[in-house]
């Protein structure tokens, strides 16, 4: 399951219900469901997500780079991360 936060307003109170969004779905499903918040690969997003490292090495310990490299390669997720996401480039 992939939340997209557009911004980092309020992380913890945006991060609780996408959690309970994923345990309705795993509770509907025989096999794991991981959470990815999809956040913009901004410096203040960066900053904010840096002033809650603590909590989320536990909750959401799965890099960046290793979500990107599991779906690139059709593998499975092994855990419930944050995956940085660059906007694309403005058309001149």
């Amino acid at each position: 399951m992939v939340e997209i936060f557009r911004s980092m307003a309020d992380l913890q109170a945006q991060l609780r219900p996408a959690q309970l969004k994923r345990e309705t779905l795993a509770s509907r499903h025989s096999r794991p469901v991981r959470l990815i918040i999809a956040v913009p690969d901004t410096a203040s997003s960066r900053r904010a997500l840096r002033e809650l490292a603590p909590l989320l090495e536990r909750t959401m310990p799965v890099r960046s780079a290793e979500i990107w490299a599991a779906l690139r390669a059709g593998r499975v997720i092994g855990g419930d991360g944050i995956a940085f996401v660059r906007p694309r480039m403005l058309h001149r």
